[in-house]
């Protein structure tokens, strides 16, 4: 994916997905089936995805629909759930999957059903990350917030004023891609954080797959 910016990645089994827009790859979703050494293109459009158990989502910004895969990628539909303003993140952990952009909601259920958040909204909320009821969501690209029971509260998070691209989570350990800071780490649930590798370059999107990280620049 030379040349290309990674926005957002999935995985399930021995399949990558991968978002992408630049002038290599066609933009929209692509997918590896060999651990990331060679990409061919889905001819689906998703600006966002994320995988769930066996479920892979896509997240429209500009269009009121969230879209499922329950086979691997190779159809989609549409699921129950509207907003006017479109969406521009989702994630899942389970069969808890969370969608972004001036407000949060959440699916219990694996999508069927849907319902706002209170305590967390912005004008743009983006970089959804979860690990078991640790959430993570970036606030107007700057402003980083964190909830340890799945989303029902919400409390700030000490972070360099840098503007986040992206955050990945590994049990305790979570990443940050940053705008010209590269990555940071934090080994403690986002406590404290480490500026450590990449920089000064801007780095687009960073995911965990396993014990290997992937973080496109």
């Amino acid at each position: 994916l030379i040349n290309n910016n990674a926005v957002s990645f999935a995985g399930y089994g021995n399949n990558l997905f991968v978002s992408v827009q630049g002038t290599n790859f066609s933009n929209g979703v692509n997918l590896s089936t060999d651990g990331g050494a060679s990409w061919s293109y889905t001819n689906f459009n998703a600006e966002a995805i994320c995988s769930g158990g066996s479920n892979i989502f896509g997240a429209f910004n500009g269009e009121s629909r969230i879209t499922r895969s329950t086979d691997n990628g190779v159809s989609w539909q549409q699921i129950g759930m509207n907003n006017a303003g479109g969406w521009i993140s989702v994630i899942a952990s389970g069969s808890n999957v969370f969608a972004s952009h001036y407000v949060m909601q959440r699916s219990t259920d694996g999508g069927v059903n849907w319902t706002i958040l209170p305590g967390i909204s912005s004008s743009l909320l983006k970089c959804l990350a979860t690990n078991g009821s640790l959430v993570f969501a970036i606030s107007d690209l700057t402003y980083l917030y964190r909830s340890t029971n799945n989303g029902d509260n919400w409390s700030p998070v000490t972070f360099p004023l840098v503007e986040i691209n992206s955050i990945a989570i590994n049990g305790n350990t979570v990443f940050a891609a940053t705008k010209n800071n590269g990555i940071y780490i934090s080994i403690n649930g986002g406590e404290t954080w480490n500026q450590t590798a990449l920089a000064p370059q801007s780095v687009y999107s960073v995911v965990t797959y396993g014990n290997v990280v992937f973080a496109s620049a």
